[in-house]
């Protein structure tokens, strides 16, 4: 009976730490329309922008995750970094053009400031994904094989070895 009730207790804990990761995202990515509209509600909020304002810059962005997506379907194949770097760069100039055209000059700066902490934001979590990747690398993701001196590989595969 109470190896029954442990049981029950440890899936219940099981399934409600899976559900509050799926009610936080679980790691999901956002897709187009989700991001833009996070992307709005923050620059709402940072540069206190008008209705107007707010339509025209999610328009804008809009049009520019839609040249984004776009491109990297188009160039998903391409070997050329160059050249997705270049149209990379030339749809981030029209849309900081676009928000110079929509924005007031005060609150262009507060854009350009925002983009870079978004962008510092972007680059601390891309290495902490990197630093967990390379944690979580088993012996047969190193180049000979092997595990390296006092590591061990934790995978069910490498246990019985």
């Amino acid at each position: 009976m109470k190896k029954t009730m442990l049981f029950v207790t440890a899936l219940c804990v099981l399934f409600t730490a899976n559900l509050a990761a799926q009610q936080r995202g679980g790691g999901q990515r956002m897709n187009s329309e989700e991001r833009v509209k996070e992307q709005v509600e923050s620059l709402k909020k940072e540069l206190k922008l008008n209705a107007q304002q707010e339509k025209e810059v999610q328009t804008l962005l809009t049009e520019s995750n839609k040249k984004r997506s776009e491109m990297f379907q188009k160039n998903r194949e391409s070997d050329n970094r160059d050249a997705r770097k270049a149209e990379m760069d030339k749809i981030t100039a029209d849309e900081n053009a676009g928000m110079k055209k929509i924005l007031t000059d005060d609150q262009y700066k507060s854009y350009t400031v925002w983009q870079e902490n978004q962008r510092q934001k972007m680059e601390k979590q891309r290495g902490e994904r990197g630093e967990r990747k390379n944690n979580d690398k088993s012996p047969a993701d190193t180049p000979d094989g092997k595990a390296k001196s006092g590591e061990g590989c934790k995978s069910k595969c490498c246990e019985d070895k």
